[in-house]
C-alpha cells in the first residue's frame, strides 16, 4: 500500500516569511515525520491523512513566520525554545485565540518537538 504524503516542498513555498536555509532545514524533518500519528492513545496504526498533514505543516509553518514577524529570528527550526512557545501563546491569547485552538497549536509543537 502506498503511503500519501502532502507536497511539503509546495507547502513551504507559501511561507515568505521563513529563511531559504530555514525552510530547507524544515523540509527534511517534515518529510521524515509529517505523516507521523503523535497521539499515544489513538487505536488506529493508520498515518495521518495529507489533508491533516497539510493543517498540521501550515499551523506550524505559520507561527515559525509570527515569531519571525515579532523579533524572533530563528536561524534553525531546532532552535526551537520554551521562551518562543510561551510568546505564541501569548500572542495567539492576546488575539482572541479560543483555547482549544491554542491547545491545538501546542499539540503540533509538541510533535514537532519530538522530531527535533
Amino acid at each position: 500500500m502506498t503511503q500519501l504524503v502532502v507536497n511539503v516542498r509546495r507547502a513551504l513555498n507559501e511561507y515568505a516569511g521563513l529563511l531559504h536555509d530555514f525552510k530547507r532545514e524544515l523540509e527534511v524533518i517534515f518529510l521524515e515525520y509529517v505523516d507521523r500519528v503523535h497521539s499515544r492513545t489513538r487505536r488506529s496504526s493508520q498515518p495521518l491523512s495529507v489533508k491533516m498533514q497539510g493543517y498540521r505543516l501550515q499551523k506550524l509553518c505559520r507561527s515559525f513566520e509570527e515569531l519571525r514577524e515579532n523579533g524572533y529570528a530563528l536561524q534553525s527550526p531546532r532552535s526551537l525554545k520554551e521562551k518562543h512557545i510561551s510568546f505564541l501563546v501569548n500572542l495567539w491569547a492576546d488575539k482572541k485565540q479560543c483555547a482549544g485552538t491554542i491547545e491545538n497549536k501546542l499539540t503540533y509543537f509538541r510533535a514537532f518537538a519530538g522530531w527535533i
